[in-house]
């Protein structure tokens, strides 16, 4: 059997205490059955740290680094706080020598100087303070000394580029430097720009391996041979948004001392208990009902075939051109009991939460372009709008539609909207082309 390297595990965003936002009332049943689904799978999703921590007894791995939104809520409720300390404890007492973990805080769990712990932290656990970076350093057996530096939020709305505080720290000789932050690369859409930064400060840093919190979509990205920025994503998604959806889980990172920064390519390994898709069934051509019902009975089965034994919550979109398309729209608010009926409890305790109809009607859409009236003039403009780039695309919304959109009826009809965030954008131009082709179709009547 090949031996392992050392490693440690990075983990992020844990939000222990966090709502399953998806829920809601959308779980099929009674109201009692319902109530009683969602605390079942509440208790489940929450296991997710469990999991997290018997991954990290089972790899054997030199120490643990968690970089931010340990808890959901700045107050930390007492349920959340205690099943955090019992893991720590865990690390302290299962292994054969105390697992290190060092910690910083994020926009969901700042740093309070007020705040009260229910329980105390054991002696294993650095939690990084706010103001500049704080380095400790961790023996590693067979492989030899690894420095970990880290800054914590001293408030919910950190506008500090915390990494290039990092730029000052003296360059390591002869052990590689982790650096633990949350933070928002890039600007990455659909999170808050707290604690903004470059690939180019993360790079340009002494730091080799950039262990990120605060975006839920895992990145792993080179800087150079043996040194790496990464987002291990959240360990458990919450909702059927898009960066809550797939495998959720932690990094677990080689050192590897042949390497010029001494970290090997981090490796992905699930935690999550609850899994939440957004599967896209494509209808086209679908004569009838009964065959969309069939697609997305289909697709259901498709996910929960990946989910290695996880409950899967589904918010299924129909797409595609199809005849039926108006009957669709007239049946969408039976479309989703259908559904789960053709399943016939088939995902067990997952289930199809919503079945959206974003389809289009049969249509020769070159035709409605040449016809040379309100309509083709309308598709033309959307077309002109929608070749741009997806930085043209986020400023033309910026300025020309954001300012204007009714928030709250824009998270009623599709779920939130970010005028930076490209596929959102691309998604509410396809929304008001299909509004437009339905509406003044309608008016002209039948062709």
């Amino acid at each position: 059997m090949t031996k392992r390297s050392p490693c440690f595990v990075h983990a992020a965003d844990l939000h222990m205490g966090a709502p399953l936002a998806s829920l809601g009332g959308r779980l099929g049943g009674t109201a009692e059955q319902r109530v009683d689904r969602s605390r079942e799978l509440r208790a489940l999703a929450s296991g997710a740290f469990d999991k997290l921590i018997d991954e990290v007894l089972e790899s054997k791995a030199a120490f643990v680094v968690l970089s931010g939104d340990i808890y959901d809520q700045a107050e930390r409720e007492v349920a959340s706080q205690l099943r955090f300390v019992r893991g720590l404890r865990r690390l302290r007492d299962e292994a054969p020598v105390p697992v290190p973990v060092f910690v910083v805080h994020g926009n969901h769990d700042p740093v309070v100087n007020r705040f009260r712990q229910a329980a105390e932290i054991p002696g294993n656990v650095v939690v990084f303070d706010s103001g500049d970076p704080q380095i400790r350093s961790v023996e590693v057996a067979e492989y030899g000394e690894v420095a970990i530096a880290g800054v914590s939020f001293a408030t919910a709305t950190e506008s500090d580029n915390l990494v290039r505080r990092f730029a000052g720290l003296p360059a390591e000789q002869g052990r590689p430097l982790v650096g633990v932050v949350h933070a928002n690369v890039e600007g990455v859409p659909g999170h808050d720009p707290y604690a903004p930064c470059s690939v180019d400060d993360l790079s340009s840093s002494p730091v080799d391996y950039w262990a990120l919190g605060h975006v839920h979509s895992r990145t792993i990205e080179a800087m150079g041979p043996g040194r790496w920025w990464a987002y291990p994503g959240n360990v458990q998604g919450r909702s059927t948004k898009p960066a809550e959806c797939g495998e959720k889980g932690l990094l677990r990172v080689p050192l590897d001392s042949g390497a010029a920064g001494g970290v090997g390519a981090p490796e992905f390994v699930a935690c999550d208990t609850i899994r939440f898709g957004r599967p896209e069934v494509d209808v086209t051509g679908a004569s009838d009902i009964d065959s969309v019902v069939e697609a997305v009975r289909e697709a259901a089965i498709a996910a929960d075939s990946v989910a290695a034994g996880r409950p899967v919550l589904l918010a299924v979109e129909l797409a595609g051109r199809t005849s039926i398309h108006s009957q669709l729209t007239k049946q969408s608010d039976n479309l989703l009991d259908l559904c789960r009926e053709a399943l016939g409890g088939r995902l067990g305790r997952g289930e199809i939460l919503r079945v959206r109809v974003g389809t289009l009607p049969e249509i020769d859409r070159d035709q409605l372009v040449g016809r040379g009236n309100l309509l083709s003039e309308a598709l033309e403009k959307i077309d002109s709008i929608g070749s741009g780039t997806d930085d043209d695309l986020a400023a033309w919304m910026t300025d020309r539609v954001d300012p204007h959109l009714d928030k709250r009826l824009g998270k009623l009809l599709w779920g939130g909207f970010a005028a930076d965030d490209s596929s959102a954008s691309r998604d509410l131009l396809a929304r008001a082309e299909r509004l437009l082709v339905d509406s003044l179709m309608a008016e002209e009547g039948p062709t």
